[in-house]
């Protein structure tokens, strides 16, 4: 399996949910840069959540869920910093868009 491929897939799928479609970012000439990534594969699988918004950067949590059983395959946790690609730096998440991302976030017991 490539989970690796099915986890970036959903993670542009999750970001263009939360308003920073590729028109947008591409307009904007901003972007995210994966700083971390943790998979936990927790069983054989075949082939999206916001965790917590910083100032710069943003953590999401994809499970991936068995198809037939519903249980659990595995988890990847990223953390996303906003970017400036021409000046190659961070860039602090417009102001709009952090108060509209707090209605994103899941709590604890949803992690896993």
């Amino acid at each position: 399996m490539h989970y690796v491929g099915f986890f970036d897939h959903a993670a542009w799928q999750l970001i263009s949910a939360l308003g920073f479609t590729r028109t947008r970012l591409e307009q904007e000439r901003r972007g995210f840069v994966d700083v971390t990534s943790t998979i936990q594969y927790q069983a054989e699988q075949h082939a999206g959540s916001l965790k917590r918004r910083g100032n710069t950067s943003i953590t999401v949590l994809h499970r991936m869920l068995n198809n037939e059983n519903g249980e659990l395959a595995a988890t990847l946790q990223t953390v996303m910093l906003y970017f400036d690609p021409e000046a190659r730096r961070k860039v602090p998440l417009p102001e709009a868009d952090k108060s509209r991302l707090a209605e994103f976030l899941i709590r604890d017991q949803e992690e896993t």
